[in-house]
């Protein structure tokens, strides 16, 4: 492993072990659907002459783990809090109106 600059996902967020992300497959079987999982581990590996490689290991819903090469294909989920939630709540009674 190499010192590198920080991973970032598709909007920007600093990838992270431990957030909750959704990921976009690829690859013959993708589905292109979002997936939801939890990082474990994110590195950057130097494969000589200059070429660098981003690993990003989620661990699914499902408890599978699996490696993602790009970052731009993962974006982290914003945790909610309390005051966002009963304001979300509160607009969706006043739409309901």
């Amino acid at each position: 492993m190499i010192e590198a600059p920080e991973l970032l996902d598709a909007i920007g967020v600093p990838l992270r072990p431990g957030q909750r992300v959704v990921y976009a497959t690829a690859g013959i079987h993708a589905s292109g659907f979002l997936t939801p999982g939890t990082i474990t581990r994110v590195s950057v590996v130097e494969k000589g002459e200059g070429v660098v490689v981003q690993r990003i290991v989620i661990q699914r819903m499902d408890g599978r783990r699996i490696t993602i090469g790009s970052s731009k294909r993962i974006l982290v989920l914003r945790q909610e809090s309390e005051a966002d939630g009963w304001l979300r709540r509160q607009l969706a009674l006043l739409g309901a109106r």
